[in-house]
């Protein structure tokens, strides 16, 4: 049975429809034991990856292999519990404690990256991470990047595919103990 689960953000006004950036699975590729999840960005008019304090955040990625992450050139990686997450938009809302976060951060140095005017999209691929489980459920993600128009950061959030782990062993005793239950009680019917 698929875990489902999400992670909402509250992120004030921004919502999906609206968010400056969106952060979407490309794809999810087997690799050996392994699976390699592709994301990417898609900027919209007016938007721009500029400074340091740009980044964006997929909550809660089960299984990281370490190492794997890949990322464009004047990027960097760092697999964090909390990972930074929009400032500007007051608290961002739930993620799990005890899953990482993949968060990756433009650097400093690198040209800027500006949607033009008017354009539908710009999308910037070639963020990968491979986990340990290819099994996938809806999680978050969060940004915070500059919008042309006042050089202002702005937060964003919604919702990603993430790779889920195997369930914890209360759960699973849970799941046996009802199981086991139901077995005596269709015996006692008999």
């Amino acid at each position: 049975m698929k875990k489902i689960f999400s992670v909402a953000f509250l992120l004030g006004a921004a919502t999906v429809a609206n968010a400056a950036i969106t952060v979407s699975l490309a794809g999810t590729t087997p690799v050996g034991s392994e699976f390699k999840y592709d994301y990417e960005l898609s900027l919209t008019s007016d938007d721009s990856i500029r400074s340091p304090n740009d980044f964006f955040v997929v909550t809660d990625f089960a299984g990281y292999v370490n190492g794997s992450a890949l990322f464009p050139t004047g990027w960097s990686f760092s697999y964090d519990l909390s990972g930074p997450l929009p400032s500007c938009c007051g608290t961002p809302g739930v993620d799990a404690p005890t899953v990482g976060n993949l968060v990756f951060k433009y650097n400093t140095g690198g040209p800027a990256l500006n949607a033009p005017p008017n354009a539908a999209n710009t999308i910037i691929s070639g963020f990968s991470a491979r986990s340990i489980f290819g099994l996938t459920a809806e999680a978050g993600f969060a940004v915070d990047n500059t919008k042309n128009r006042n050089n202002s950061n702005q937060g964003s959030g919604g919702f990603v595919d993430v790779p889920v782990g195997v369930p914890e062993p209360a759960t699973m005793g849970l799941m046996g103990g009802a199981l086991l239950g139901l077995g005596l009680l269709a015996r006692r019917r008999k």
